[in-house]
């Protein structure tokens, strides 16, 4: 990943790992996030959905920066309903976005997709 390449320490986690005390002393955050049926969270992030959505103190993430891209399909009518989720609610808990909203389309061609999302202009704005 290009993190590496950039000499910054990384992590990988599943969202079935959602622990709320170690998330909001994370400064830095890009979340891939699927979307289940008509716009639900996945199984594994469930708990993550629920936390988020529920949270009310608009300054618990003051201090995190964020970017997103949800995974979806246009075939469903809540296209990409938890990457959507996840990025507004992330802003409504005082988060600052680093980095657009990536919207993958399964229908079409999601890799390509994160290819053209995850590009240049990701990296350049890494360096807030």
């Amino acid at each position: 990943m290009f993190l590496d390449n950039l000499g910054v320490r990384s992590k990988v986690l599943d969202l079935d790992e959602f622990d709320e005390v170690e998330f909001k002393t994370q400064k830095c955050v890009i979340f891939t996030v699927a979307s289940f049926g008509e716009g639900d969270p996945t199984a594994n992030a469930a708990q993550f959905h629920d936390w988020l959505v529920k949270q009310d103190d608009p300054s618990c993430l003051a201090g995190m920066q964020f970017a997103v891209f949800g995974l979806g399909n246009t075939q469903y009518p809540k296209f990409n309903g938890m990457g959507k989720s996840t990025d507004a609610n992330l802003e409504r808990l005082g988060a600052k976005r680093f980095y657009k909203l990536g919207l993958g389309n399964a229908d079409k061609d999601i890799e390509a997709d994160f290819v053209d999302w995850s590009g240049d202009d990701l990296r350049k704005g890494w360096f807030f």
